[in-house]
């Protein structure tokens, strides 16, 4: 079994540099009111795994790097919209067991697959943070992460009894464009000076929009629904 690809990504990489040099030149309005919004650049590596439906199942987590740049508004104090643009590297392993026909007879193919999904993500969550307790700061989060394809790549094997066959997917239009997450998380702020802090959180990514675009196979039979989880490590500094 394959998971088709899109590769879109180069579309976007203007876009991207023109959203950060807009959040770095917005630096004089953080400066005029740096109590309530800030700026975050940060990296976050990450762990992600499939939820599958039969006849697939996880093969096991893969390791995803992701970045990006998120804008923090505070709507008061303690409580802050959090937005901004993110490259998020999701990824998995599985395996499944299909039965295939050759027009007189039937027989098992076994697959397995390493797939690696990017996503160019725009988050919108809420950030409630306690007040600065000696030089630091908690919080927790939650919210919502909308992601758009814009690369893919997967290694696959499947064999039979017959023969054993691996290449490399780079198709496109069976991926679903969109992916949705609900992201969970809470971490923590330490103060360097004045309003720049350097940063560390734990977040649960959970996609329930399924990978594959179409939920039917060939012949109508039903195609395995795969949903994406993680769980990443944001570091990054805050101005």
């Amino acid at each position: 079994m394959n998971i088709p690809v899109t590769c879109i990504g180069k579309h976007f990489k203007q876009p991207f540099l023109v959203f950060i040099a807009l959040l770095l030149s917005s630096g004089i309005f953080a400066q005029a009111k740096e109590k309530s919004v800030h700026i975050c650049l940060k990296g976050t590596p990450g762990i992600y795994w499939l939820s599958a439906t039969a006849p697939a199942m996880s093969n096991g987590a893969k390791f995803g790097f992701g970045y990006g740049a998120n804008v923090e508004i505070g709507l008061t104090e303690t409580i802050y919209f959090v937005t901004g643009l993110e490259v998020n590297a999701a990824g998995a392993k599985y395996s499944s067991m299909d039965s295939v026909s050759n027009g007189k007879s039937k027989f098992l193919v076994s697959s397995t697959a390493n797939a690696s999904i990017q996503y160019l993500q725009v988050p919108l969550f809420f950030k409630m943070k306690t007040k600065e307790i000696g030089m630091m700061k908690y919080f927790g989060q939650f919210g919502l992460g909308s992601g758009m394809v814009i690369s893919n790549h997967t290694a696959w094997t499947a064999s039979s009894s017959f023969a054993s066959v691996s290449g490399t997917d780079t198709k496109t239009g069976d991926l679903n464009l969109i992916r949705e997450a609900l992201l969970i998380g809470a971490g923590v702020e330490y103060n360097l000076s004045g309003s720049t802090s350097i940063i560390g959180s734990l977040m649960y990514d959970n996609g329930f929009t399924g990978v594959l675009a179409s939920g039917n196979g060939p012949a109508g039979t039903p195609n395995p629904t795969f949903y994406s989880k993680g769980i990443t490590l944001t570091v990054g500094i805050l101005f």
